[in-house]
């Protein structure tokens, strides 16, 4: 069967994957993959953009150059559910009821870990602060206590899950939030890191309920499609 530059590019991630996705690793020069699939010059530069568009791997010009494998962004992820979610008119209230589903399975699996590092979590509480001091609780970018409980958990899909939830949320309504209000939220982020410390996911859950009733007051008015920008 004749390559086409998408089974190309296609064949070329599946062997990063087999190789552990090494990134930093030079796979092949131009002249070393044209020789080894052997496809034509058009065929390899389209299939070499499409793993650059998808962040599998980037060209690197001159000596040592080739294709070299680098580690994928979620910001593509994120900007594809964004505008899927769009297409399909989710509502702000779909997300909230899908976070608090997603991140209660992670508050139970951090609270029932025999050793919790929670002196993570709270740095972040910690940078959140100053943020909020800093930019006037600026939401897009703020730290983000959440998305450390999820990759504590050491599940990647779970994590994956609830890191572009909480980016799109974000961007949903992207803007400068009263001091009280993020003062308030991040007390209920002391709650629940506090409850997780006594290994309590029952209390760490009914904390996180209330955050999220808190969010979807503060947000009330705007727009209610998750893809609406603010």
């Amino acid at each position: 069967m004749r390559l086409t530059a998408a089974r190309l590019a296609r064949a070329i991630e599946d062997g990063i994957v087999a190789r552990g996705w090494p990134v930093g690793e030079v796979i092949g020069s131009e002249e070393q993959l044209l020789a080894h699939y052997g496809v034509g010059r058009n065929v390899l530069r389209e299939a070499m953009r499409i793993l650059e568009t998808h962040g599998v791997a980037r060209r690197r010009q001159g000596p040592g150059g080739g294709l070299v494998v680098v580690a994928p962004d979620a910001e593509g992820v994120v900007e594809s559910a964004r505008m899927f979610l769009n297409y399909r008119h989710t509502r702000l209230s779909h997300l909230y009821d899908t976070w608090i589903a997603l991140e209660s399975l992670a508050l139970t699996t951090v609270a029932q870990m025999d050793r919790r590092p929670l002196d993570g979590l709270r740095d972040v509480i910690t940078r959140t602060r100053q943020w909020d001091e800093q930019t006037g609780a600026l939401t897009a970018g703020r730290p983000n206590v959440h998305v450390e409980i999820a990759r504590m958990t050491g599940n990647p899909m779970l994590e994956l899950c609830l890191a572009t939830l909480f980016a799109i949320a974000t961007d949903a309504g992207a803007r400068r939030m009263p001091a009280p209000a993020a003062a308030r939220m991040r007390a209920v982020d002391v709650a629940l890191v506090n409850a997780l410390d006594r290994g309590d996911a029952e209390e760490a859950q009914q904390h996180l309920r209330r955050l999220v009733e808190m969010l979807a007051q503060y947000n009330q008015g705007d727009d209610p499609r998750v893809g609406a920008r603010g």
